[in-house]
Formats: structure tokens, C-alpha cells, sequence
């Protein structure tokens, strides 16, 4: 079982899937847990360096397809700073 942070609708997940594994461990049994159980174990991760060249290459995908959005911040960042360090502010 794992529970981490989670942002969005990932947080009902993330809160669901802590709450599910409290009650595991304290041997409550509810339908929703036994749902889960009845999905099967999570598959095995691939070996390094599959696994780390994998990590990498998806979160270069996620930076291409955010790229209009992260070209906004910057220019925004930038603007900031020239507007900062003009001469007579």
C-alpha cells in the first residue's frame, strides 16, 4: 500500500487510499477494501536504467506539452525582474 501527496482529484485518491490502508493494517473490513484487494497486486517496475531513462523521458513529454504555459511564467518572471531593475525605481 502507498499514500502520498496528492493535488487535485488525485487528493480524494490519495485520502481514499490512506484511509484504505489504515484499515488493512487494523484487520476493518469494509466492501470498498475488499474491491480494492480484488484488483490484484501492482505490476513490477522494469530495472535500471529502463526505469530511470522511462522517468526521464516522460517528464521531458510533460515539459513539451506544458511548454506555451512555462514560456508564459518566464516571460512573466522576466518582466518582473526588468521592471525591478529599471534605472530611476
Amino acid at each position: 500500500w502507498s499514500a502520498m501527496i496528492q493535488n487535485g482529484v488525485g487528493m480524494t485518491k490519495g485520502t481514499m487510499s490512506g484511509r484504505l490502508a489504515a484499515e488493512a493494517l487494523n484487520g476493518i473490513d469494509s466492501q470498498l477494501l475488499k474491491d480494492i484487494q480484488a484488483m490484484g497486486n501492482p505490476e513490477q517496475l522494469p530495472p535500471q536504467p529502463i526505469l530511470s531513462m522511462g522517468i526521464w523521458a516522460k517528464v521531458k513529454w510533460w515539459e513539451w506539452m506544458q511548454r506555451s504555459e512555462m514560456c508564459q511564467y518566464r516571460g512573466t518572471v522576466r518582466i518582473k525582474r526588468l521592471a525591478h531593475n529599471r534605472p530611476g525605481t
